[in-house]
């Protein structure tokens, strides 16, 4: 404590402060500009593709609320991709105990064939979460359009 007094006491130490201070002022004043022009440019663009995507989920929950076919056909999208949800849930289970199964059955079986099985479970659990999601979206657009009791 007593070394940090004796540093803040010295006036080189208060020159470097008030150097660094404009230095640091001088810089901030000409990136301000560039930076606001990046940040708005940025800010727009996700404005603009918010309200395109806004725009596209309107269009669809009107559609079907007008069109027989179209409200089946998503019906019937929902409950397929809730089907692939689960089926890719369950190899993702399964290839993620493969290698456990396999390791106390048979004392060869490599760590390279662990690895794969590995990286195939994960692959098959994002595909699970993707198809989820689709199903979710589909079941959210039928009940905005009224077309599903609410739960």
């Amino acid at each position: 404590m007593k070394d940090i007094l004796t540093e803040l006491s010295k006036p080189s130490w208060w020159m470097t402060a008030v150097v660094a201070g404009l230095v640091i002022n001088l810089l901030a004043a000409y990136v301000k500009a560039p930076l606001d022009t990046v940040l708005s440019r940025t800010f727009s663009w996700w404005r603009t593709r918010s309200e395109t995507r806004k725009h596209a989920w309107e269009t669809y929950v009107a559609q079907l609320g007008s069109n027989a076919v179209a409200r089946q056909d998503a019906i019937l999208t929902e409950f397929r991709a809730t089907l692939r949800s689960i089926y890719f849930l369950l190899g993702a289970m399964f290839l993620m105990l493969f290698p456990v199964c396999m390791a106390t059955l048979w004392q060869a079986y490599s760590g390279w064939m662990n690895t794969a099985m590995l990286a195939m479970a994960c692959v098959a659990y994002v595909r699970s979460l993707q198809e989820f999601v689709v199903g979710t979206n589909t079941r959210m657009a039928l009940r905005e359009a009224h077309l599903l009791d609410k739960e």
